[in-house]
């Protein structure tokens, strides 16, 4: 498959993945979303609008697979992305506050 064409239907394979994760409940799709988005991110370049989004959806993607399997290098995962998300975004950014609230809460656990 082309570059762009993974570049651009890779983040919508990882959501849909994951959207049948949380209706059948089978860790199968749940890792088939994470592979996804992290081959999108993969292919993202540095300053790409798009990177600091999909960094924040792996990061959730992680955080969903942590609270279903108890494993540390998910939540470790969470932690990572999302403070690679929080610093790729800029202030003044709509979603910048949620991306501090995301960083928190991976925290909190």
């Amino acid at each position: 498959m082309a570059i762009l064409t993974r570049l651009k239907y890779s983040p919508t394979l990882g959501y849909l993945f994951k959207s049948r994760f949380k209706h059948r409940g089978q860790l199968e799709d749940l890792d088939n979303a994470i592979e996804n988005q992290q081959q999108a991110l993969n292919l993202t370049p540095d300053g790409h609008p798009g990177k600091a989004g999909r960094l924040s959806s792996l990061g959730h993607s992680f955080w969903t697979r942590f609270e279903h399997l108890g494993q540390l290098e998910d939540l470790e995962n969470v932690i990572a992305d999302q403070q690679q998300a929080l610093n790729l975004t800029p202030d003044g950014h709509p979603g910048k506050a949620g991306r501090v609230s995301n960083l928190g809460i991976s925290f909190f656990t």
